[in-house]
């Protein structure tokens, strides 16, 4: 239950926006931020820890490597998988490999038709949405009703986002 409840916690601060937040851990973040005590210990558990720089970035975007990591840390998954993945774009000896060679090892990603997993990019909603479906192991259906009217029955994230709104993890931008 504990795994669950944190990757909610990551679902509503990523889903949110995609935008990280302030803690009080970090020095270029205001400790007016409604969320600095979760961002706070999350960082006291190991699963968020800023950049080389001691920074936190808070507006920065969260990328594909980042959210990676913090989704496997965030269910305590063991990142120890030393074999090499396809993707033509991960250096393994990046502090994100470990965290890429894993999901990949367990199928919870598979990268882009072209043989990348482009660690770098910005991360979006859809693909989130997946990741955390793969490593928690939702019961996705194959048969369901249309979520939302900008996501097509056929779409390979359709049976994330059903399964997000089904159990009340997504809420609408206003």
């Amino acid at each position: 239950m504990k795994t669950k409840t944190w990757t909610l916690i990551l679902i509503i601060f990523l889903v949110a926006g995609f935008k990280t937040v302030n803690a009080l851990s970090f020095p270029d973040v205001s400790d007016t931020n409604p969320h600095n005590k979760a961002i706070d210990y999350l960082s006291d558990i190991g699963i968020l820890s800023g950049y080389s720089d001691q920074t936190f970035k808070p507006y920065r975007l969260v990328n594909r490597a980042e959210f990676l990591k913090i989704v496997l840390e965030a269910s305590q998954i063991q990142t120890n998988e030393t074999t090499p993945t396809n993707f033509t774009d991960i250096n393994n000896n990046a502090w994100y490999a470990k965290y890429v060679r894993t999901a990949y090892h367990e199928g919870w990603i598979e990268g882009y038709p072209d043989g990348t997993f482009k660690p770098e990019n910005t991360i979006n909603q859809v693909e989130a949405l997946k990741i955390i479906g793969e490593v928690q192991n939702w019961q996705t259906a194959t048969s369901f009703e249309r979520p939302f009217s900008d996501v097509p029955f056929t779409a390979w994230y359709a049976p994330f986002v059903t399964y997000a709104k089904d159990k009340n993890f997504l809420f609408t931008r206003t």
